[in-house]
């Protein structure tokens, strides 16, 4: 490990992971645009002071260019086009960042300057976000749980669990690391994620193998880890988690829950449902009632977004990394705890993990010097980085309307439009456009219901609603707001005198019935045991309706 920082050896890859946890740990598209614009501005910046690009090549570097291809791919198939193809350039960042990190003379030294920009910046995002706590800002300490700049408790815990790693490896300790290892102890132990807690424990211990030059002050320092916890565990009434919920944990059978149901969603699309698509396609496949963005499993995650081929590459990839004859226990040591956290969580959705895996990626270089391919690569590159950035960042600024007009496939700003405003025609106009990128957004054929209901058009009002019903088979209203339309329906009919008709949606209200007992025998058993119990008690009003339905059917 470096045993000094002076101002020349600082550089640009230092300022991106001393920095980029601040961005969310380059969570939204916004931010891993601004990231992708600053590594093509700093390609450009050293092919004009170089006269050279040095390319990376070889096969973890086609690995990653066959992951990106796989959501140009997935577009095809995608449940939200707009979202997918806003990853597509989201993702596009990663490989921007190995290019930068290709015109570097990286060795060993350099690296691990790199990582201990981690503990750096791991240990400032602690002490703002214990100060912020004091204002307070929303989300910094959620559920007695310290989420910091990442708010998400668990991955942030993995971000200071790096941060500590380092230290803990490093050969040489300064007064200033002890300080920062106690600062990330108490950040650790803030984030109560039971998981990180465990994983701190154990790879502390282990390091102790591979850094005896510092086992003593390492024990100290695991002591006073266990003492930081304990301490946490009486103060922040860590108990319940600890205990209670760690032995009869409705959390973990939720996960499992998740991941059955992600099982069928990856076998009915090995294509993948593309990025965000797990969120609307769960409305129709789930098995209990939740509403998870993510299925807290990063290899899972892939499998759902982009599908089975590209997250085996990704797989070998890492697997090509880890066993790699250039890696060191320390690099390896790095590597399998994120990855080890990652396969009960959603971390690889934060890039930052990424960018930390992608350090000790092994490639080849290629020389460039025509300054013609070089400026026709990266500039069209970078201006569509900051046209994403721009969009996307005032999607979360709240302006939406903006946020439209910059990128107009952005379905998740297209939807904040159609559910805020109050005009009947604008919300048509929105639902239409939803309608063309995500099928499976509820609001949109709710909107189309109400206009279709008010031409009198009931045929697709009704169709509408079954649609809509298909996206909220868990909740019992909308099978009461259902059960209403097709009353409406029936009476609208039943003074035209058309007594077919009138038959076919008797026999839709007595189908609700059964369509209530089907999703109740397709619930996961293990859903009783946790938060996500399904409530479709029949009301005595809508047995009463499908009673006289089934009589007058019988009549």
């Amino acid at each position: 490990m470096a045993k000094k920082l002076t101002k020349n050896h600082f550089n640009l890859l230092d300022g991106i992971f001393l920095l980029a946890p601040f961005f969310y740990g380059i969570l939204p598209i916004w931010s891993c645009c601004l990231l992708g614009l600053i590594c093509c501005i700093g390609i450009i910046y050293k092919y004009n002071k170089e006269k050279r690009l040095q390319f990376p090549k070889g096969i973890q570097i086609y690995l990653v260019v066959l992951y990106l291809i796989s959501f140009i791919i997935t577009e095809f198939v995608a449940i939200d086009k707009g979202m997918n193809l806003l990853a597509f350039i989201k993702n596009i960042s990663i490989l921007l960042f190995i290019i930068l990190l290709a015109q570097f003379e990286e060795n060993e030294e350099e690296r691990n300057r790199h990582l201990y920009m981690i503990s750096i910046s791991s240990t400032i995002s602690v002490a703002i976000s214990l100060l912020l706590i004091l204002v307070p800002v929303q989300d910094i300490f959620f559920n007695a749980r310290l989420q910091g700049l990442f708010f998400y408790a668990n991955s942030y815990g993995l971000f200071l669990l790096v941060g500590a790693l380092v230290l803990f490896l490093k050969k040489e300790r300064n007064w200033y690391d002890y300080l920062m290892l106690a600062i990330l102890f108490i950040g650790i132990v803030l984030t109560n994620s039971r998981a990180i807690i465990l994983m701190t424990l154990i790879f502390s211990i282990v390091t102790l193998f591979f850094n005896k030059e510092q086992i003593r002050s390492s024990i100290i320092a695991i002591i006073c880890f266990i003492i930081t916890f304990v301490g946490g565990y009486f103060i922040f009434n860590m108990e319940k988690r600890v205990s209670t919920e760690m032995l009869g944990s409705s959390e973990f059978i939720s996960r499992i829950i998740y991941y059955q149901d992600a099982a069928k969603m990856i076998t009915n699309h090995p294509l993948g449902l593309g990025y965000e698509g797990f969120w609307y396609e769960q409305a129709k496949e789930q098995t209990a009632i939740y509403d998870s963005k993510f299925v807290h499993s990063s290899i899972i995650q892939i499998c759902l977004d982009v599908g089975i081929i590209p997250a085996i590459t990704l797989i070998t990839l890492v697997a090509m990394t880890f066993f790699s004859k250039n890696q060191n226990a320390f690099s390896r040591i790095i590597i399998f705890a994120i990855l080890l956290h990652s396969l009960i969580d959603f971390d690889l959705e934060y890039l930052y993990f990424i960018l930390i895996i992608a350090l000790f990626i092994d490639y080849e270089k290629i020389v460039i010097s025509s300054k013609k391919l070089v400026f026709a690569i990266f500039i069209p590159i970078a201006c569509v980085m900051a046209w994403i950035f721009l969009g996307d960042a005032l999607y979360y600024a709240k302006n939406y309307e903006w946020a439209t007009r910059i990128i107009p496939f952005h379905s998740d700003a297209l939807q904040e439009m159609l559910y805020s405003t109050t005009s009947e025609e604008k919300q048509l106009e929105y639902a239409n456009k939803v309608i063309t990128i995500n099928k499976n957004v509820s609001g949109a054929y709710e909107a189309l219901r109400n206009k279709a209901l008010e031409d009198n058009e009931f045929e697709k009002a009704i169709e509408y609603e079954e649609q809509r019903l298909a996206l909220n088979k868990y909740k019992i209203k909308n099978y009461l707001e259902y059960a209403s339309l097709l009353s409406k329906a029936i009476e609208y009919y039943y003074e035209k005198q058309e007594n077919e008709m009138i038959r076919i949606y008797f026999e839709k209200v007595i189908q609700i019935e059964d369509g209530i007992n089907e999703t109740l025998d397709l619930t996961n058993p293990l859903c009783y045991k946790t938060i996500h119990t399904p409530e479709l008690d029949i009301p005595s009003n809508l047995k009463n309706y499908i009673e006289n339905a089934k009589s007058w059917l019988n009549n």
